[in-house]
């Protein structure tokens, strides 16, 4: 697999390291399949750029305040703190 260095890969402005990191996978995996075609990386980064959206927002939620604050009270009544 051909693996681009940053200065080949896309970044996609206003994104998170988790996306990126999925947009240079896809880029990555195309580039490797279709060395030297534009629209195969083009492809990746449509590709990566979308799961890696995705991916980053459910994250975010995931670890977003609220949720902590009821993890840890539901852990605080389960064990009695």
């Amino acid at each position: 697999m051909r693996t681009l260095n940053d200065s080949l890969c896309c970044k996609v402005s206003g994104a998170g390291a988790i996306q990126d990191m999925i947009v240079s996978y896809y880029e990555n995996k195309y580039g490797s399949m279709f060395p030297n075609n534009a629209k195969a990386l083009e492809l990746g980064k449509n590709i990566g750029t979308d799961i890696g959206k995705t991916t980053e927002s459910q994250l975010n939620q995931l670890t977003s305040e609220k949720l902590k604050n009821t993890f840890i009270k539901a852990l605080e009544k389960k064990y009695a703190l």
